[in-house]
């Protein structure tokens, strides 16, 4: 900048307000953004509400900073660079912390830092440009009807502060709503598994006694098992949260083979019962019950190594 001639210096002197301008604008774009997440998407909103406030926060303070560095003062572009480095460091911490709480490696992701790293770039350069003005006693010309600026340099630090401080609680809170959610999944999970070992496996046995006949005391015996199964499914039901989640898909399907093996057994109860038809319903039970089996498998058993 000591380079620089004056005229050039004069020209770059909005450019701080400018910079500004811009994280203001984006912060408020993500603000609208995950206010509309949280709007929307109903299971998100205990994750989507914190963040929606951190981020207001934030834009809030990009736009009272963002006047002051049009008022010329330098101190609202080094408050946001300084911040902006401390935040970068909290955020790796953060994330350490719940890689750490879920059991997973920590990924380091470049990629991430590099917009960030040019907006401080970008700042450092129109925080110098300012101080340069005020060497050079060029400040004035560059902003003659400039009004106070300290008081609010003094607000937007300050709520850029809890902006950033709110940012990392609610990333931290998301990840241990993470956390749970992954650990009642695994519950439920296992429970299914219990579920399968043994209240299906005793209605199949009752399945194996009215193969080649169908008395009414074997046709009742698998109805009754076939009852406390889909009894105890609701149940497992019941405790899933997320009626989109994987488990819970796994758990329709299986209903949906429960009903084709109530269907064909009712049909089999008949006075003259239709065995083909009733065949064909037990059949497109067991596919369900194999679809079930294999997403299951796909979701939550480790491949075995060759």
């Amino acid at each position: 900048m000591s380079n620089m001639d004056d005229q050039t210096l004069l020209k770059r002197a909005s450019h701080a307000g400018r910079n500004l301008t811009v994280l203001a604008v984006l912060a408020s774009l993500a603000m609208l953004l995950v206010i509309g997440l949280a709007v929307s998407i109903k299971d998100a909103r205990s994750a989507m509400v914190p963040l929606a406030i951190a981020i207001t926060l934030i834009a809030s303070a990009y736009w009272i900073l963002m006047v002051a560095a049009r008022r010329g003062n330098p101190a609202s572009v080094g408050v946001v660079i300084v911040l902006m480095i401390v935040q970068l460091v909290l955020g790796l911490l953060v994330s350490s912390i719940i890689a750490a709480q879920n059991k997973a490696s920590f990924q380091f992701q470049p990629g991430g830092f590099i917009i960030p790293i040019i907006v401080i770039i970008a700042l450092v350069s129109s925080r110098t440009v300012l101080l340069e003005l005020q060497e050079r006693g060029l400040w004035e010309q560059a902003f003659p009807t400039s009004k106070p600026s300290g008081n609010l340099v003094v607000i937007g630090g300050v709520i850029l502060v809890l902006g950033f401080l709110s940012l990392n609680a609610s990333t931290f809170y998301a990840g241990i709503k993470i956390k749970q959610a992954g650990q009642s999944e695994h519950q439920q999970a296992e429970a299914f598994v219990q579920l399968v070992q043994q209240d299906e496996a005793k209605f199949m046995v009752s399945m194996q006694k009215i193969s080649g006949k169908f008395g009414d005391a074997e046709l009742n015996e698998a109805l009754a098992n076939l009852a406390i199964l889909e009894q105890k499914l609701g149940q497992l039901q019941q405790t899933t949260g997320n009626a989109n989640g994987p488990l819970s898909q796994i758990l329709n399907t299986y209903g949906n083979a429960i009903r084709q093996w109530k269907n064909g057994l009712t049909i089999l109860k008949q006075p003259n019962p239709d065995k083909d038809r009733a065949l064909q319903m037990l059949k497109l039970g067991d596919k369900f019950r194999a679809d079930a089996g294999d997403a299951f498998d796909h979701r939550y058993v480790a491949p075995k190594n060759p």
